[in-house]
């Protein structure tokens, strides 16, 4: 007789699109032994890539034996990431979710953790992670000043993030939702915890009203 399936205790959602390059990253900032305190059989994560021109390539489809990729084509996909996120929840198995709306950011080394004992503390908790934005300002100032993909990739190269990722602090500024500090609400996020049931009971994500793509640690 064969044993049950063991179900996760977490399912990441992470909602992508034309982003071949970022998305590596990103899913490698998901993995143990970058994320601490947590093996890769605690958590499941559905990568849903929602309307890119083609698919990701195999290799990182299969980055992790704890990765399902889902390919939404251009004609199936909607605009909003919302019907994605809510698909990518609907395949997923654990009681516990994550929902990152936009896949192009990175984590640092304790939001797994952290954010799964919180949960557990605070059942009803929905638990936020803030965002803070890649370069010297905030980033559409950066970008106006010439910041670019090549500096950017210049600066994760510099501080060696996959090391210790906390050392993304050192090449980042603050969002719209850490500028003024972090004891002050937040409007957003682009990373989210909360327990399966309360998000079905919320009703899940609106697919018909427009979502603003937010931020978690680091863009």
């Amino acid at each position: 007789m064969s044993s049950p399936e063991v179900r996760p205790k977490l399912s990441l959602v992470v909602v992508c699109y034309a982003m071949a390059t970022q998305i590596k990253n990103t899913v490698y900032s998901l993995l143990p032994p970058y994320q601490r305190n947590i093996s890769i059989d605690q958590y499941e994560i559905i990568l849903m890539d929602n309307g890119s021109a083609k698919m990701l390539d195999e290799p990182t489809q299969k980055i992790s034996p704890n990765l399902t990729y889902v390919y939404l084509s251009p004609g199936e996909a909607s605009p909003s990431p919302a019907a994605a996120m809510n698909r990518g929840v609907a395949l997923s198995r654990a009681p516990l979710l994550c929902l990152m709306i936009d896949g192009a950011r990175l984590i640092t080394p304790g939001v797994l953790s952290w954010r799964m004992r919180l949960l557990e503390i605070a059942p009803r908790a929905m638990v936020e992670v803030r965002g803070w934005h890649l370069g010297p300002k905030w980033q559409p100032e950066s970008v106006a000043e010439g910041y670019d993909h090549e500096i950017e990739s210049q600066l994760l190269e510099q501080v060696r993030w996959w090391k210790n990722g906390y050392r993304l602090f050192d090449i980042s500024a603050a969002s719209a939702q850490t500028k003024a500090g972090i004891s002050r609400p937040a409007s957003e996020s682009n990373c989210l915890f909360v327990r399966r049931a309360l998000f079905d009971r919320a009703g899940r994500m609106r697919t018909e009203l427009p979502h603003v793509l937010c931020d978690h640690a680091v863009r």
